[in-house]
Parts: C-alpha cells; sequence; structure tokens
C-alpha cells in the first residue's frame, strides 16, 4: 500500500489460486553445483517461503549457466542451507540428515512429510559433509524426492532412500 517502506496501515489483501498438479513419479537423478555469490540469510522469515527469493533465482541462473540441474544455498555462516527450490537432505552410514530450520531452510511441507515417514537427524551440514555422503537427495511438494547423481565433479551412485521414499509418495498419490 500507501506509505513505502512505512505503511500507512497494516491491512492486507490476500489472493489465492490453486491448480492441480500431477502425480508423484519417479524421478531422474539431477546434477547439482555451489553457488557462493550470494548467501541465504538466517532469521526469522528463513523459514518462510515468499516472494523474497532473489537467491534462489540468482543460484537458479548461476546452475543453468554452468549446466547443471539446481544449485545448492549457503548460509550466511557457510553452512548447507537447501538448494534453490526444495530442502534437503544427505545419507550417510544408512543415516539420514538434513539442515535444521535455525540454519535459514525452507520450513517445507515435503521435508516434513519425510520425517514423518522415517527417522532424520538435523544438523549443521558442511560443504566437506555433502560431499563425502553416500547419498543426496532434494524434496519439494511439486516433485517429491529427487535424487543427486553428482555435485559438481563429485558423482554419487546410490539412490535407495530417495527411491524408496518417492515410491512410497508415489502409492501414497495413487490411493483413491
Amino acid at each position: 500500500g500507501s506509505g513505502r517502506y512505512f505503511p500507512k496501515n497494516t491491512h492486507a489483501n490476500l489472493f489465492i489460486t490453486t491448480f492441480t498438479g500431477d502425480a508423484y513419479k519417479e524421478s531422474e537423478p539431477i546434477s547439482l553445483c555451489f553457488y557462493f555469490s550470494q548467501f541465504k540469510s538466517v532469521g526469522s522469515l528463513s523459514n518462510i517461503k515468499s516472494v523474497n527469493s532473489l537467491v534462489s533465482v540468482l543460484a537458479s541462473i548461476h546452475a543453468n549457466e554452468n549446466n547443471f540441474d539446481n544449485a545448492i544455498l549457503l548460509n550466511s555462516s557457510g553452512n548447507i542451507a537447501e538448494v534453490a527450490n526444495a530442502n534437503i537432505f544427505i545419507v550417510k552410514n544408512n543415516k539420514i540428515y538434513t539442515p535444521p530450520l535455525a540454519q535459514g531452510c525452507v520450513d517445507g511441507t515435503m521435508r516434513k512429510w519425510v520425517s514423518n515417514q522415517t527417522d532424520v537427524i538435523e544438523k549443521v551440514i558442511l560443504k566437506k559433509q555433502i560431499l563425502d555422503a553416500d547419498e543426496v537427495f532434494i524434496t519439494n511438494a511439486i516433485e517429491g524426492l529427487t535424487p543427486v547423481n553428482n555435485i559438481e565433479d563429485i558423482s554419487f551412485t546410490y539412490f535407495n532412500q530417495a527411491d524408496h521414499l518417492q515410491q512410497r509418495l508415489i502409492n501414497l498419490s495413487l490411493d483413491p
């Protein structure tokens, strides 16, 4: 409304649109790169998906220009936060890890779903740890779970957790 950065009132209008998406399906593994030009801020608004997505847009452009499917966002402390459009998980020694919300990641619905389906440990994830993982996957409400086959020049060959959880999601979306 009027008032620019100091609004004359705090009333808001709400406009909601919906659409029916496609059913979940098996996901093809994707490639990731790191995005170092900007960092995801950490604060009380970090966990909310909003139109303030410039860092994600810039990261997606960077990934595309460098022939990757998506980009890993780091927070202002240099820790893994998420990817441009999804939450991120790593698997090491059959344990699943994801950054805690305090690291600035979006509080995604699919992140919650995965945490409700299996044991997920929230912990700070460093660049070295993600590159040393046995498996990496990302989640969002549109695609479900998507396995990662490489992060820059590091390859991953195991997709067991991602494939298993994605199949469970597919089966749920097929139920009448």
